[in-house]
């Protein structure tokens, strides 16, 4: 029935639907100093079970209601009207125990002083459209959207669900306790729709939204007439409400993540940039890290080149002295680096006596030529009495010519 106002308009309607040979569905629309009160309730329970359910839950709302002064509290005067719907049934069902198990699920809308509230339990719906999107306001108590919460089904999913009826709060059991948000600013020209879940079954969501662009009644009568035309396997009961006055409602972000699209964008910008800039300083400083290693082993080989060309000198001079025959002994060579690689005792000369000293020379002195010799590698300097440094080699089978360090291998390698 279409009702107007100045500032609201109101359409409703139930329809015992295709199925069914009774309609449990019942609701209610009520003005007073409290606002505008409207009630969807869907009753279960048992033959005539349900249809008393949903009517003793409705009338003992708007009775509560009623007794208010305007001034009270909205979100605690829902929840105490809820306790009260409990209280009549858990009366009703004393007196009458036929009716054991009755029950009722029930959505309100409660407008005042340009706010609206919303309270429900069980599964039938309060929705919102505003600038042209629909909002769902409320949030099933069944079985089927607990699988949706945890992610086991998707929602497109529970609408075809074989216990998508199966729901978990109700008026007359014993989780009958509403969710209740408000309050909420209304603006002109926003639609609320509430519905039971014979109806809602049967559209989208973006079908709903058009079909409540009509006024409130048509929206009614078209969508009842359309569910039964699908099927209409449950009853049907809708209210529409229109708000006529007001200011006009804000820009609503259907997409509030995306408001710092823009500060993102720059970051991914800058490390688009930046990221390979710093790999490559990054790359930079380690090639250099090995740089100085290299310098010193290269350093390294000058100094045992250098050293090199004062032992091959020193061995130079030892041959010409081997060779003058005032010094040479029995005939015997010198090898001064031999003697120094071998633990043989010195070899003795013939054992002549020179005449001019009175001495017997030795092809080899005990000590060795090149005792104080010194190398340096990786810029460390080591007396030649150490032993030998890391990364030389040593050959005794080579005469007459020491060996360098090998400059291709870093030092401490051992080849």
């Amino acid at each position: 029935m279409q009702d107007l106002n100045d500032k609201y308009s109101f359409g409703n309607l139930t329809d015992v639907g295709m199925v069914r040979s009774e309609n449990q569905d019942y609701y209610g629309r009520y003005t007073g100093s409290y606002g505008e009160l409207v009630i969807v309730c869907d009753g279960m329970g048992g033959h005539a079970g349900g249809s008393i359910a949903s009517r003793i839950a409705v009338d003992t709302i708007a009775r509560h209601f009623a007794e208010l002064d305007h001034a009270y509290n909205p979100d605690d005067e829902l929840r105490h009207a809820f306790d009260a719907g409990q209280q009549a049934l858990m009366e009703q069902v004393a007196a009458n125990p036929e009716l054991t198990g009755m029950g009722t699920t029930m959505v309100i809308l409660l407008l005042k002083d340009d706010q609206y509230w919303v309270a429900h339990c069980g599964d039938s719906r309060i929705y919102l459209k505003r600038r042209g999107v629909l909002y769902q306001l409320t949030k099933d108590h069944s079985f089927v959207q607990g699988l949706v919460d945890i992610g086991a089904i998707t929602e497109e999913d529970a609408e075809t669900h074989p216990k998508r009826n199966q729901i978990m709060r109700a008026l007359g059991s014993d989780k009958y306790r509403p969710d209740v948000a408000g309050p909420n600013p209304i603006f002109r020209n926003d639609v609320f729709m509430l519905c039971s879940d014979g109806l809602y079954h049967y559209f989208s969501r973006s079908e709903i939204a058009d079909y409540l662009a009509s006024g409130p009644q048509q929206a009614c009568i078209s969508m009842v007439e359309q569910a039964k035309q699908r099927g209409g396997d449950d009853n049907l009961t809708i209210q529409v409400v229109r708000v006529n006055t007001g200011k006009t409602a804000p820009v609503i972000k259907t997409e509030p993540e995306h408001k710092y699209a823009w500060l993102i964008t720059v970051i991914l910008s800058i490390a688009i940039i930046f990221v390979p800039l710093i790999l490559r300083v990054r790359a930079e400083l380690k090639k250099n890290q090995t740089e100085p290693g290299r310098n010193s082993t290269a350093s390294s080989q000058d100094i045992v080149e250098d050293n090199k060309t004062d032992d091959d000198q020193t061995i130079s001079e030892n041959s010409v002295n081997e060779q003058n025959p005032q010094n040479r002994g029995t005939g015997t060579s010198v090898n001064t680096q031999q003697t120094r690689q071998t633990n043989n005792p010195p070899a003795a000369s013939s054992g002549t006596p020179n005449p001019q000293t009175g001495l017997t020379d030795r092809s080899v002195t005990d000590k060795p030529v090149d005792e104080d010799k010194t190398v340096t590698t990786g810029g460390t300097t080591s007396s030649g009495s150490q032993g030998n440094p890391p990364g030389s080699t040593t050959d005794g089978n080579k005469a007459n010519t020491p060996t360098p360090i090998q400059t291709e291998n870093t030092p401490g390698s051992g080849n």
